[in-house]
């Protein structure tokens, strides 16, 4: 499988939306764009992100979407006051561990 590349904005825009914020672009392909009036130290972490490949945290995870149902459940039943926030980690973390168990 080769490498996809999917960006929410064109190269272009995404650029001009670094640049603007003073920060690192969002996808890989407007690096080139963005660096001739990049700091150094921007221009050092573009040199390092060339070579890279974005990863999704949880992308190899089969149960991603499951983990992340699960955390909204908890969180919601936070917010509506039926449990704490600690009592939220807890369950979140339990029911995670069932999920990958």
């Amino acid at each position: 499988m080769g490498n996809l590349s999917i960006s929410f904005l064109e190269k272009e825009v995404n650029a001009k939306v670094a640049k603007a914020s003073r920060a690192l672009p969002g996808n890989l392909d407007s690096l080139d764009l963005v660096s001739g009036g990049a700091t150094p130290v921007m221009k050092t972490q573009m040199n390092i992100l060339s070579g890279d490949e974005p990863v999704e945290e949880l992308r190899q995870a089969p149960s991603a979407v499951a983990s992340w149902s699960i955390m909204t459940e908890e969180m919601q039943s936070m917010l509506n006051g039926d449990q704490s926030a600690k009592e939220a980690a807890s369950k979140v973390q339990s029911r995670w561990l069932d999920l990958i168990s």
